[in-house]
């Protein structure tokens, strides 16, 4: 482990690799373990490589890399980052991939972060996530930020694939790049409760995914809760199931109906931005399963092989849909209205598009 300690590349094209592997007693075997403020692994303007493996024992919190309070792992000028945590353990709880506790951050200026978790825990595990963020993942500058999370098999439920939350009185949850592209992309793991993305934010203390610019973001699970106080926020947004096949139902209160994305109306009132994408060509039905409205300004372009109204409404903004399968058109229309293949018009805020 590190304690204190600050772990600097030599020159400005020196890597800075760290691996770590945890031991086999019975507990809190750590891959790699930052601990005490002021502790960071940081280059001149190189690369920085972190890999941790929590090891084998059989009781809880064998993480693959634990990243307690005000510990940084940075990035200088153009130099990337990649962190890759793997929790270890048996049939036993907490073993996360990646934990990022009150006052964490990894951090680059220009170059791309690449963070990717993946709860351990065996059978019957619970708590097992893939990354938990209770700190800061970010570029301040062009670099994109990917973080992807699985969470651990256990049928003990609450195996989080990517999950922001707060550690303690800590009031800085976030995913972001000043101007570069931010992906989310997530995992569910065994048991009940468990999402592939969650984004549990609360009152003063929001959890935050972010860019500007020309930046975008995207938001790729099977299944994801974004909490009302959280804050989506980028010019460009695009959402879509991780798996082929999968479903979208908007107005859904529902996070966990079995094949469905469900994102309900105070889900998508947490998002921010001019452009929301929905699905993709890979998306097998979205469907309004509840009246539901966009912001003023907001252009949502819905991608999906069938897409259905259901007798719904969306208002406020303007929907543009595309559909790559059979029937042509599945929403709902007024009576009386004439569609064709290659037609594009507006009923009202949908604009219906044509066949892919």
């Amino acid at each position: 482990f590190l304690s204190g300690t600050v772990v600097t590349g030599s020159t400005a094209s020196s890597t800075v690799t760290v691996d770590g592997y945890g031991a086999a007693s019975s507990t809190r075997n750590y891959g790699i373990y930052l601990v005490n403020a002021g502790t960071v692994l940081t280059s001149a303007g190189g690369n920085v490589v972190v890999t941790g493996v929590g090891g084998t024992g059989a009781a809880a919190e064998n993480k693959g890399i634990l990243m307690e309070a005000d510990t940084a792992i940075n990035a200088t000028g153009s130099g990337s980052i990649t962190v890759t945590g793997t929790g270890g353990g048996a049939n036993s709880s907490l073993n996360a991939g990646i934990e990022m506790q009150t006052g964490t951050q990894i951090a680059s200026v220009n170059g791309s972060v690449s963070v990717t978790g993946t709860g351990g825990g065996g059978a019957t595990g619970t708590s097992n996530r893939g990354v938990s963020i209770g700190g800061s993942i970010k570029s301040t500058g062009s670099g994109s930020v990917s973080v992807a999370g699985t969470g651990g098999p256990g049928s003990g439920g609450d195996n989080q694939g990517v999950i922001l939350e707060r550690f303690g009185t800590g009031t800085v949850q976030e995913i972001k790049s000043s101007t570069g592209n931010v992906i989310v992309s997530g995992t569910a793991g065994g048991g009940s409760g468990s999402l592939g993305i969650k984004v549990n934010s609360v009152a003063g203390a929001p959890a935050t995914i972010s860019t500007g610019g020309s930046g975008s973001i995207a938001l790729v699970a099977d299944s994801m809760s974004l909490v009302t106080s959280a804050v989506i926020s980028a010019p460009s947004v695009a959402i879509a199931p991780k798996t082929p096949g999968k479903n979208i139902d908007l107005g859904s209160a529902s996070d966990t109906t079995a094949n469905t994305l469900g994102l309900s109306q105070a889900e998508l009132n947490t998002i921010t931005t001019t452009t929301l994408g929905l699905g993709d060509a890979n998306t097998a039905s979205i469907n309004l399963v509840a009246p539901i409205t966009l912001p003023a300004g907001t252009t949502a372009n819905a991608t999906a092989a069938v897409i259905n109204l259901n007798g719904n409404t969306i208002s406020g903004g303007t929907v543009n849909t595309t559909q790559s399968g059979s029937p042509l058109i599945a929403v709902e229309q007024p009576a009386g209205a004439v569609v064709s293949d290659g037609d594009t018009r507006s009923f009202g805020a949908v604009i219906l598009g044509s066949q892919s």
